[in-house]
């Protein structure tokens, strides 16, 4: 068992280690292959990483950071490419796969995700 930080560099290590951000990519075009609305896209992203359903608050918090991770992807194409990598789906906006890539990084580095209790 790990005992909780709040230190920001157990953070910031995981979202920048390249398995993760690679499993983060292969998830954002999963979730895009698998479900067809943004809403169940959350309730996806949610039961394949922590294996439940998001509770009616993390759902709008989820869906509120899709909203901005899409505005920030709208105005940087090198950005955009960049956080899609080599898992682009065909016929598939890349400003939303790179959206749904944060937001699944952003899951990924939930203390829920990343230990077994």
């Amino acid at each position: 068992r790990r005992t909780r930080s709040n230190v920001a560099v157990q953070a910031l290590s995981l979202l920048n280690d390249p398995t993760f951000v690679e499993a983060a990519q292969a998830m954002g075009a999963r979730l895009i292959e698998e479900a067809q609305s943004d809403e169940k896209r959350i309730g996806r992203l949610f039961v394949l990483c922590l294996g439940r359903r998001p509770s009616e608050q993390e759902h709008q918090l989820v869906s509120r950071l899709y909203t901005d991770q899409l505005a920030i992807f709208r105005k940087d194409r090198e950005l955009t490419v960049a956080a899609v990598g080599v898992y682009h789906c065909a016929d598939v906006d890349l400003t939303t796969q790179a959206a749904w890539v944060a937001v699944s990084r952003a899951i990924m580095n939930l203390d829920e995700f990343i230990t077994r209790e």
